[in-house]
């Protein structure tokens, strides 16, 4: 049996949420990023779930795609 793409996939954990730079109707949450502090809109389930990380006392887990990005290139020596 074959296992799908889903199915590998669903081990992994990475920041799938999407933002704005301004308030839409679903994302109506402030979150800043965790690395360069950018203040950016979320959903209530991205925000509740950030908000809720942050008071178990980890760090902020919300980074921007542009510090993903530039964390990519550094963790593969570009």
């Amino acid at each position: 049996m074959q296992a799908s793409r889903a199915q590998f996939d669903a081990d992994r954990v990475e920041n799938r949420s999407t933002y704005t730079k301004f308030p839409t109707n679903t994302n109506q949450y402030s979150l800043n990023c965790g690395i360069c502090n950018q203040s950016l809109y979320v959903d209530k389930q991205t925000y509740e779930s950030t908000v809720n990380a942050i008071e178990k006392g980890l760090d902020n887990p919300f980074v921007c795609e542009d510090c993903q990005a530039e964390y990519a290139e550094l963790e593969h020596g570009h």
